[in-house]
């Protein structure tokens, strides 16, 4: 070959390694194309120590792009991109959009003979509300007039993946609302938002941990994106700058911690493959030790032990779902295809990232959609496995039934028998519980162990004795003894209930009740009444005594005022009842008369419309100095009276 002939390759060898400066051209915006994404013109230079300025940098060897968009990977250099733009619209300014919204900083210069005669700036580091322009993504005018050509410097520094792609338009193409969301974009949010909720419904219904798992994994997979895309910056932390440095790193360490956590309860991975159940355990672990050190360490270090971590994570989460398969559970097919989906787009965008695949529409995309693939897939798995817990749940009940149906045979008759048995025990124990203390108060000891004493204040107490008793129980038998007190007692305790008075105990021959502990309407006219009822009663069973027989005198004493009320011991325990107006109760009974009822002054003015008295005027008591008493007269039709 002759040498003639090897000219031209050399120079294009020398084209493609960027030793001839073939991207002089310059960008044109014309009226027939008002939006370009270019794909040739563009220059970079590295600056590894971040030294130069815009004047010392423009002074170097720029490097030739061989794609539109910038895709250095991760680095911790400052890299610098330089091209003009020819502005062949009727406008007078132009916007440049850089559609990757996790660089740090963004220094746009405007030069002119190799001085910066413009300089703006935007990016993560800065507050969005002292953005030129409040979007998503970050955007610049051009102050290019109409017809004229303009030289650019872009200055981009960033701890996350190197992606810098560029669009450059009019500025009336841009929309500038604020919140824009494509909608692809939209679509994937919504389904995301809609499978969160569909998760904790169903979560809520069937109480399986395992769809709280998956809706967390779901709201981070959401945080992910919008944080990927911009929105969550603009929506929500506008003025944060140091949360907006962190926030993607802490958002994907912990998305790989839950759907670590997801796995492991979903595939049931202690019981299929322990040593992929301990895996996960450690990505866990991992995932939650990176969104901490987030905020300590170097962020160059934590943005690639994150991206490694996410890597690693989706590829344990797919052998896990194959090594479950393999192993007999069914459940895990769905999740192998979810996972494989969601694997496509994680290499995608981490190949992406690290700078070994060209940044597109394709490769930026295709996460959301392996993502949205996967979220789906994944509902449908779980829906799957319920459906498989349930068959599973309906053959073990009925063989359960089964084998039940034959024990109820011989338990039934048992199992009633006991009931009863325990139903009549349990009856006893309430009447025996009643007959020692009020509903109430028995209720308030079986439900908290404890009765809290009670003041009462406005309350009649009634107090009977039996006049001469000593003599009486010496001249008769004990059992007859006992049984006439009984059957006198049983007959108090009948005309009580019967008026709704509370019965207090009996001191030997002694009866003490109160009227109006639990409902104090007319607690006065009530103790009367019983005294009435049970001074005709006594009388009745003494008249129709032979000559002979002894005969049970009785005196009543009734008083009206305030008590407290409570219930004392631990063994043998009694409701009991405390004050002066108890003690004025008993002192009006041992001032009174056989076959009398002796009122207080009080008891008198609550009940001195409804009976007639005989005013005893005021007897001294016993500690209470002068009293005034009344005899009760009034008796209630005979046939009251049994």
């Amino acid at each position: 070959m002759e040498h003639k002939h090897l000219l031209p390759l050399f120079i294009l060898f020398l084209i493609l390694f960027g030793y001839f400066d073939i991207s002089g051209q310059s960008i044109v915006i014309s009226a027939s194309q008002s939006s370009v994404k270019p794909v040739s013109g563009l220059q970079y230079f590295e600056d590894i120590h971040s030294s130069y300025s815009p004047i010392t940098v423009y002074q170097q060897r720029f490097l030739n792009l061989k794609e539109g968009n910038a895709n250095f990977g991760l680095s911790r250099s400052t890299y610098w991109l330089k091209f003009s733009v020819h502005n062949q619209t009727k406008e007078d300014r132009l916007a440049i959009k850089i559609g990757y919204p996790l660089l740090d900083s963004i220094d746009l210069f405007i030069m002119k003979d190799g001085v910066p005669i413009v300089h703006k700036r935007n990016g993560f580091k800065y507050n969005l509300f002292v953005s030129e322009i409040k979007y998503p993504v970050y955007l610049f005018y051009l102050p290019i007039a109409s017809g004229t050509e303009s030289e650019i410097l872009l200055r981009v520094r960033t701890h996350s993946s190197f992606q810098v792609p560029l669009e450059i338009a009019t500025e009336s193409s841009f929309i500038h609302s604020g919140g824009e969301i494509s909608l692809l974009q939209g679509v994937y949010y919504g389904i995301l938002l809609v499978m969160i909720f569909y998760n904790l419904f169903i979560f809520f219904s069937l109480k399986e941990i395992v769809y709280v798992y998956y809706s967390v994994c779901i709201f981070f997979s959401l945080c992910f994106f919008t944080i990927f895309y911009g929105h969550a910056r603009y929506a929500f932390w506008p003025d944060n700058i140091e949360w907006n440095q962190h926030s993607m790193k802490v958002v994907m360490s912990l998305l790989s911690a839950a759907s670590a956590a997801f796995a492991i309860v979903f595939l049931e991975l202690k019981n299929f493959a322990k040593w992929l159940f301990y895996t996960l355990r450690g990505i866990m672990v991992v995932g939650v030790f990176l969104a901490i050190a987030n905020f300590y360490m170097d962020l160059h270090t934590v943005n690639l032990m994150v991206t490694l971590l996410i890597l690693f994570n989706a590829i344990a989460m797919l052998v896990a779902g194959i090594v479950s398969w393999a192993k007999g559970n069914r459940a895990a097919r769905l999740f192998v295809l979810a996972w494989a989906a969601y694997l496509a787009g994680a290499l995608l965008l981490i190949l992406r990232n690290l700078g070994v695949l060209p940044a597109n529409t394709f490769t930026s995309h295709f996460a959301s959609i392996g993502s949205s693939l996967e979220v789906i897939l994944l509902s449908l798995a779980l829906a799957d496995k319920y459906s498989l817990i349930k068959a599973e749940k309906e053959k073990a009940q009925e063989a359960l039934i089964a084998i039940q149906k034959n024990a109820n045979i011989t338990l039934d008759n048992k199992v009633k028998e006991r009931t009863q048995q325990l139903q009549s025990e349990t009856e006893k124990t309430e009447s025996l519980l009643l007959n020692i203390l009020p509903a109430q108060v028995a209720d308030e000891l079986k439900n908290s162990g404890k009765y809290l004493a009670r003041r009462h204040e406005n309350v009649s107490v009634l107090f009977t004795d039996f006049v001469n008793f000593s003599q009486i129980s010496e001249k008769m038998d004990a059992e007859q003894l006992v049984f006439e007190l009984d059957t006198y007692f049983k007959k108090f305790d009948e005309i009580i209930t019967q008026l709704g008075i509370e019965k207090i105990k009996t001191i030997g021959d002694a009866y003490l009740c109160v009227a109006g502990l639990h409902n104090n309407d007319d607690h006065a006219l009530q103790a009367c009444t019983a005294g009435i009822m049970i001074r005709n009663y006594m009388a009745k069973v003494n008249e129709s005594k032979k000559h002979g027989e002894s005969k049970f005198e009785l005196r009543i004493g009734i008083h009206s005022g305030n008590l407290v009320a409570g219930v004392v011991g631990s063994k043998k325990f009694a409701y009991d009842i405390w004050g002066d107006t108890v003690n004025l109760a008993a002192r009006m009974e041992q001032h009174g008369s056989p076959g009398q009822i002796n009122i207080s002054g009080d008891t008198f003015e609550l009940v001195k419309h409804h009976f007639t008295f005989t005013p005893r005027g005021s007897l001294p008591a016993k500690n209470k100095g002068e009293v005034n008493m009344y005899f009760l007269e009034e008796e209630l039709p005979s046939d009251s009276v049994e």
